[in-house]
């Protein structure tokens, strides 16, 4: 790793914008994936950054991105999001292996889930519907591994806790797979 390499890692982690962002960025560094799974790419620069982090953590790994988003359709519902083909040229850029899959998060989860694909560092943000959401956590489930982490956005969940984003326990995530396969349950 050159200085400037050094360099641009520190600044990532410690003196980029927007602040929220540092938390996943030395989620990154500290756990250096090499399957990252960003579940709404509502910023792709972010992407981009938690990517080059990625790399520098293991330069001899071949990294791969899966994104999951509405892209070009969430523009005509009014949010914020990157074309598919922007995505895909911004991977090509970083010579990164880039699985997109178009649609909502359920299918795209599903989808992921029956090819048997284990993912080591998951971002959910962007706007999502939360009983859909719901639905999805025990797709989610079959993607991690012991070693895996998860990140939510502080508001994905309707729940209004801020913008920041929140590492979730293995615990949590598995009470939230229970609650969507059992809701009656869950209900209290």
């Amino acid at each position: 790793m050159t200085l400037i390499q050094s360099l641009r890692g520190w600044w990532l982690r410690q003196l980029s914008f927007p602040a929220q962002d540092r938390a996943l960025y030395r989620a990154v560094w500290n756990s250096g994936p090499t399957r990252l799974l960003d579940i709404g790419v509502s910023n792709l620069q972010r992407a981009v950054r938690l990517i080059e982090l990625a790399k520098l953590k293991n330069p001899l790994a071949s990294i791969e991105f899966v994104g999951i988003s509405l892209f070009e359709a969430a523009r005509c519902l009014g949010k914020r999001s990157s074309s598919l083909k922007e995505v895909y040229q911004q991977m090509r850029r970083l010579n990164v292996v880039a699985r997109l899959i178009p649609g909502t998060i359920l299918p795209g989860l599903q989808t992921l889930a029956d090819l048997n694909l284990k993912v080591d560092f998951v971002l959910i943000a962007g706007p999502h519907d939360c009983a859909e959401l719901l639905q999805a956590w025990p797709s989610l489930m079959r993607l991690l591994d012991e070693k895996s982490q998860v990140w939510v956005h502080g508001d994905i969940e309707g729940r209004g806790t801020g913008k920041g984003f929140k590492r979730l326990s293995i615990e949590e995530i598995q009470a939230r797979a229970f609650c969507a396969t059992e809701p009656t349950r869950c209900a209290a």
